[in-house]
């Protein structure tokens, strides 16, 4: 019996690279677990290893995104009205396609945005082709921080193109319920069989293996915070630095490692503050765990509701959260999990006494069904569900 083929397009590939890379490599990884052939097509890939699964092949049309938008490429998306500024790659990843894989038999194609113009070049693949298409929408089409509409013109034309593409999609994907309700209040018309919710999630493998110090041992150290994630224009570095150069007036010694951002972006260095560079997934979890506390910085969202999907791994590591920023979804849902406390971006005096009062908090410890439910295995189970429903 033959493998059924998927086609996978997606911004990024590389392991680690951000949110999107990890939730289309732990999606290709799935289905070629399960028994089908993937082909991942993706703008950018640096990754450095080949692909662990035989029936899972990479292909990318840059390894890096060191490339800057130039103003001719900044006219053609007012010219043709796409709605983010991956035109030629777009165009560029449909001559892949014809050159490189359109004799294969694909059963389906699955294109995980934004940037959504990818949905466009997934669009023309379907239609030379006549396969069904699946738009996994990560963010909303129309609120989306990437999309600055140039004129009414613009933005009528933007949106057309998505009206094309979701009424020719055989399903439509959204990663939280804020997400898809937003959506069907855009499109009232749509028929709710096509639509699902998958949300992100984590690994369970990495957190497998991985191995908490003991109390005694815990209790010999600095208080450790980890951080991973991005910089949000300096505002965390700033934070943890303010942080770091307070502890000692408290008595108190503390070891803030962070990863995923270099200290040559750092608006200063501090004492206590250490740059771990960025950090393989698998080896991720373990930084995690080995923490008294996990660091996470939420900025003043402006336009699209958001999930940030460290906050699955922040609650199967069973570590205390120290959150800092807007309360939104990721609040709720690790208030809900994990041992979390929220502070403004200048209560730097209240995180400082929460150290004091409990250095070496106590470890939640695995957590609740509905936690590990959360791994990306269970999520794109329901995934390969769903399309085996609307495609078959």
């Amino acid at each position: 019996m033959r493998k059924k083929r998927i086609l996978l397009l997606g911004e990024r590939a590389t392991p680690g690279d951000c949110a999107c890379s990890e939730r289309l490599n732990a999606m290709a990884e799935f289905f070629a677990q399960n028994d089908f052939t993937v082909d991942f097509l993706s703008v950018y890939n640096a990754r450095t290893t080949p692909s662990e699964y035989p029936n899972l092949t990479y292909h990318y049309l840059h390894k890096t995104s060191d490339r800057k938008c130039s103003r001719w490429r900044r006219l053609l998306i007012g010219l043709f009205s796409f709605p983010d500024i991956y035109i030629r790659e777009s165009r560029t990843m449909v001559r892949y396609f014809n050159e490189h894989l359109s004799g294969n038999d694909y059963d389906v194609i699955v294109t995980s945005t934004p940037p959504h113009t990818l949905q466009c070049a997934a669009y023309r693949i379907h239609r030379m082709k006549n396969i069904p298409l699946i738009c996994d929408l990560r963010d909303p089409w129309r609120e989306n921080h990437r999309i600055r509409y140039k004129s009414p013109l613009h933005k009528f034309c933007a949106l057309r193109w998505e009206k094309i593409i979701i009424q020719s999609a055989a399903g439509v994907v959204f990663n939280t319920e804020e997400g898809y309700e937003l959506f069907k209040a855009a499109h009232p018309e749509f028929p709710p069989e096509k639509g699902i919710t998958i949300p992100n999630g984590y690994n369970e493998k990495f957190f497998a293996d991985a191995v908490r110090l003991d109390a005694a041992a815990r209790a010999k150290k600095p208080v450790r915070i980890v951080y991973a994630g991005g910089s949000y224009d300096g505002k965390v570095l700033r934070f943890l630095n303010r942080l770091a150069g307070r502890a000692p007036e408290r008595e108190i010694k503390l070891e803030i490692d962070v990863y995923g951002i270099s200290p040559e972006t750092s608006p200063r260095d501090a004492k206590g503050v250490l740059y771990g560079g960025k950090v393989p997934p698998e080896k991720l979890a373990q930084k995690l765990v080995e923490a008294d506390y996990l660091f996470l910085f939420m900025p003043q969202l402006r336009d699209t509701p958001a999930f940030s999907l460290k906050a699955y791994a922040y609650a199967r590591s069973g570590v205390p959260v120290v959150y800092v920023g807007q309360r939104n979804m990721t609040f709720d849902f690790l208030n809900r999990y994990s041992k979390v406390r929220h502070f403004s971006e200048n209560e730097i005096d209240g995180c400082l006494d929460w150290f004091v009062s409990e250095p070496h908090p106590s470890f939640i410890g695995i957590p609740d069904e509905n936690v590990l439910a959360c791994a990306w295995d269970e999520r794109f189970r329901k995934l390969q569900s769903f399309i085996g429903k609307v495609v078959d």
